[in-house]
């Protein structure tokens, strides 16, 4: 028994020689559904759920992505998501997933101003049954059984899903309402919807960088550049540093010198230590970066939690401790000492000293749980005077990270690294250094009188 049909306008196109592997006609359909309905009477036939699965796995991170672009109400998707309908099973009975009924039949004329009868073009409605157990577990009437929902998600659809499985379900999370135009497959067999996905997914091609800096006028570009941020779209690392110089969230918001600086901003990172701290970002597990929408999520979670214990290092070049000065250490070397901190993450991580909490929210997980690592780390390695000449390079970075790794598990400060090698010399405030810098011109000056 079908509990309820959803109805939709629709445009029907019919071409003679369009026939099924089984020989059947088909018919192909276009129509705008929400996410929200699509998501009550379509399906997946995916391997593992149904014999004659065709379709990948549902990655989570895609779909989230699509969640995050399509909650901003002015994004839009404008792609069809593909579909075919097929025969569905209601007890003992069968019935056509969808219906066609047609208000107005036409045939194109082509260029020869020549009617193709090969061809027609019909208005109507698309009338789809639904069949009850997929309303009632979508909607969250009534509980099933494990067994149960692999053929509500399958064989118990009117339709099933050839492409845009990820925006459906992207969609149906986002939240304002989304639509979608579809094109519906009225007819076809199984095997011509696995031969479409292939078809789809096969003949696909990303447009490259290079193609896209080709044909976007760059004055367009750097307008377009706030729009890409706020839908997530990210094509290199100069985009991630874009979105942590502007994402509300960040904790490197408006910090950041780089080309972009306005004349009288308050900017004191050096672009190059957040370019080399994405590089060794990249080369965290993926699981872990698979539960961010994007890399800059992951960046702004990891470093509000580096934040949180080192925020007075953050501001100015030098730093106040219990009434004196020192130099600030964190920013005079920021091109080295913030990528070893993210290499210090990354060592943590790889060896399980950071655990993430499954209760709360991704984001507020890793921000605590870094936090709960690097809370450990005396202050005075960001005050303590650096004896390294140069330490930029990737081998010195690794070694300081290295140190800090070591200096967080003995939860004190220290002055030499494994090696024997002399990192820092102990706090030395600028007032006793220019006091002792006052004191040795002294003693030179009664040296050269003597």
């Amino acid at each position: 028994m079908i509990t309820k049909k959803y109805t939709y306008p629709c445009i029907v196109l019919n071409k003679k020689s369009w026939k099924s592997s089984d020989g059947k006609d088909f018919q192909l359909v276009t129509f705008y559904a929400s996410a929200s309905d699509l998501q009550i009477w379509s399906g997946v036939y995916r391997a593992g759920l149904c014999d004659k699965g065709y379709q990948r796995v549902l990655k989570e991170k895609h779909s989230r992505e699509i969640q995050k672009f399509l909650d901003n109400e002015e994004n839009v998707i404008p792609n069809s998501v593909v579909i075919a309908f097929n025969k569905i099973k209601i007890g003992d009975s069968e019935c056509d997933g969808a219906r066609l009924s047609i208000d107005k039949k036409i045939n194109p004329v082509n260029s020869d101003d020549k009617v193709d009868t090969n061809v027609s073009i019909c208005i109507g409605n698309l009338e789809v049954n639904v069949h009850p157990d997929c309303e009632a577990y979508c909607l969250g009437t009534k509980e099933f059984k494990p067994d149960d929902i692999s053929l509500i998600q399958t064989i118990k659809k009117s339709a099933a899903i050839i492409d845009g499985q990820h925006r459906v379900d992207g969609g149906n999370a986002a939240a304002p309402n989304v639509y979608f135009p579809v094109t519906a497959f009225l007819g076809i067999s199984q095997e011509d919807q696995a031969f479409q996905f292939i078809v789809i997914n096969g003949k696909s091609q990303k447009v490259s960088k290079h193609d896209i800096d080709l044909v976007v006028p760059k004055a367009v570009y750097v307008g377009l550049q706030e729009r890409l941020r706020k839908a997530a779209i990210v094509r290199d690392d100069a985009d991630i540093v874009y979105a942590l110089q502007n994402e509300v969230t960040s904790p490197f918001k408006e910090l950041i010198v780089w080309g972009s600086s306005k004349p009288g901003s308050k900017r004191v990172i050096t672009k190059g230590g957040i370019d080399k701290a994405i590089e060794f970002s990249k080369t965290l597990d993926e699981d872990i970066k698979n539960e961010f929408t994007s890399q800059t999520d992951l960046l702004i979670a990891i470093w509000n939690g580096i934040k949180k214990h080192t925020s007075d290092f953050w501001d100015s070049k030098t730093i106040k401790i219990d009434g004196h000065t020192y130099s600030n250490q964190f920013l005079k070397k920021c091109a080295a000492v913030i990528p070893a901190l993210q290499k210090a993450i990354n060592n943590a991580w790889q060896i399980g000293k950071i655990e993430i909490n499954p209760k709360d929210a991704i984001e507020k997980r890793v921000t605590d749980a870094v936090y709960d690592y690097i809370k450990d780390l005396p202050l005075e390695v960001f005050y303590c005077k650096y004896k390294r000449g140069s330490i930029t390079n990737d081998a010195h970075i690794i070694e300081l990270a290295s140190l800090i790794n070591t200096i967080i598990r003995k939860k004190k400060m220290t002055y030499t690294d494994s090696i024997e090698k002399t990192w820092f010399d102990e706090p030395l405030s600028n007032e006793l250094r220019k006091k002792i810098k006052k004191e040795n011109k002294k003693k030179k000056t009664k040296s050269r009188r003597a």
